[in-house]
């Protein structure tokens, strides 16, 4: 991972996504949008869908640039170019994955609710069923969360958690569990090989670079995280769907 100064403001990238050609992305800091960024980096055409974050694992094929519904759900997916798959986050984990043809991208939310319904398979799975895409062909990039050291959680979700069958290095005794550990593994599960993911090192609680939820217990600030395949939106034209694999909402 690797700092970038724009006009909006610092935005974390990963190289391996900066590998694929035709896709632009990014992890942002507090108090800045993902519509900012995209401006500062000159991504004029493209559309964004509204969306809800529920912690869970209901996954989302954004398909036609056209306004809608506001969507339910922790992870969007989409083959479309302009189309911006977003998440926020204020302690939770954002994960972006990319195709490495970067025919196929997404950006998926995931707190321990979502990671206990191992929301990162749920999307791997998605992918391939709807775009053909094999998990061995994807890069992914976990952004800044809140460190094992910080996030400190009670008994009920360390059993949940120890029952994805990945192993205990997320546990780190006392009552912190490491979510991004979790999810690396999860995306290793999945398919995408250890040396195709980057994860960041920032914690949101203990850098105020950062928005953190348990830090500052507000509600409503986020950062944003965000992927899209440049070119025209126009060519092919679609909307969004819930997908079926997406599961259960909470």
């Amino acid at each position: 991972m690797y700092k970038l100064e724009t006009k909006a403001g610092d935005l974390l990238k990963s190289k391996l996504i900066d590998g694929v050609g035709g896709v632009v992305h990014g992890f942002g800091v507090r108090g800045k949008t993902h519509v900012e960024y995209l401006d500062a980096l000159g991504q004029k055409d493209r559309f964004i869908v509204e969306t809800n974050q529920i912690h869970g694992n209901t996954v989302h094929y954004l398909m036609w640039p056209k306004k809608g519904p506001v969507l339910e759900g922790d992870a969007f997916i989409t083959d479309r170019p302009g189309l911006v798959c977003f998440i926020r986050t204020a302690d939770c984990v954002p994960l972006l994955i990319v195709e490495k043809t970067g025919r196929a991208v997404a950006a998926i939310h995931a707190g321990w609710r979502g990671t206990v319904e191992d929301v990162v398979g749920v999307v791997l799975r998605a992918m391939q069923e709807t775009f053909g895409t094999h998990p061995q062909d994807c890069v992914a990039a976990i952004g800044p969360a809140i460190c094992g050291r910080c996030y400190e959680v009670g008994g009920e979700v360390i059993a949940k958690l120890s029952k994805l069958d990945i192993g205990d290095c997320w546990k780190l005794g006392d009552g912190h569990v490491d979510l991004k550990k979790a999810n690396r593994s999860l995306l290793i599960r999945g398919g995408i090989s250890a040396e195709n993911i980057d994860v960041s090192e920032s914690c949101t609680f203990c850098d105020d670079a950062f928005n953190s939820y348990r830090r500052d217990r507000f509600e409503d600030e986020r950062q944003w995280s965000f992927v899209m395949i440049t070119g025209s939106s126009g060519a092919r034209m679609s909307y969004s769907t819930n997908m079926p694999a997406g599961g259960g909402a909470r």
